[in-house]
């Protein structure tokens, strides 16, 4: 009789670890996958289409006069009947959120193509000056004049002035906290050929494919008009652009990378 309350102890010891055992796991997943929710980091978790931008540059080339020749007048005479020139151009961009500002990225290429500042006709050096007009369309259908606000020609890389009072209404992406590694997958937002409109956004996906004198491989298709166009990783987040198509080889677009961008955003 004696032994009776060690007996009773070990009892209600044993019990004891049989419940732990049964509640134990239990409790362990259901407090686990909430943790996992609480911690986990908030990234998009579908294509940010509406924060492509297509933009349309219009350019007016003038004749501005003639430097100084013998027969000054006869190039006058020349200059009145020459006709304003018309060169357009588009590209594709996408709206970006970075350290409080919100902007559109692009190509320079797109934004700023080169001038030509003289021409010569009928034996006359005739001065030339180009007039351009920035315009973006957005996914709302609305249009917008721009403005360049910073330009890098060496990483072919624009910053366009977003419009102030739609900033609310469309979400932007973020740049990725570090750059892709070959065979990452990779998704791309662009107006090939100009083929985009209100409802309407070619989203393509293709890989990284590593980068060779400066310029970085995407397998996404690519033609006139996907310049300027964001490359993003799989959560969404900008790592590069596209900047040039190859001819004969349109599973392969060529352009800049995290690297670049990351360079011209900061500095």
């Amino acid at each position: 009789m004696k032994f009776t309350p060690s007996i009773k102890i070990f009892q209600n010891c044993y019990q004891f670890f049989i419940y732990l055992a049964i509640f134990l796991p239990i409790f362990i997943s259901c407090q686990n996958p909430a943790m996992q929710i609480k911690n986990e980091k908030k990234f998009k978790t579908e294509i940010p289409h509406s924060a492509f931008s297509h933009i349309r540059i219009s350019r007016d080339i003038l004749p501005a006069g003639c430097p100084d020749q013998e027969d000054k007048p006869g190039c006058l005479e020349l200059i009145k009947k020459l006709p304003v020139v018309e060169n357009n151009a588009i590209g594709s961009g996408i709206i970006m959120d970075y350290k409080g500002n919100r902007f559109i990225l692009t190509a320079a290429h797109v934004c700023s193509p080169k001038t030509i500042n003289s021409t010569v006709h009928q034996g006359f050096k005739i001065n030339l000056r180009t007039v351009s007009e920035i315009k973006l369309i957005l996914q709302d259908g609305s249009v917008h004049l721009t403005k360049i606000k910073k330009l890098h020609r060496g990483y072919d890389l624009c910053m366009l002035e977003f419009p102030e009072h739609k900033s609310k209404s469309i979400q932007g992406i973020h740049m990725s906290p570090y750059p892709p590694k070959r065979g990452d997958e990779v998704y791309n937002i662009a107006a090939p050929l100009g083929i985009t409109g209100k409802n309407l956004t070619l989203i393509y996906r293709g890989f990284y494919s590593g980068n060779h004198d400066n310029w970085f491989y995407y397998t996404i298709p690519a033609k006139p008009g996907s310049s300027g166009s964001a490359i993003l990783n799989d959560r969404y987040q900008l790592v590069g652009t596209i900047n040039v198509a190859v001819n004969n080889l349109e599973t392969l677009g060529l352009g800049t990378g995290w690297h670049q961008i990351k360079n011209f955003l900061d500095n």
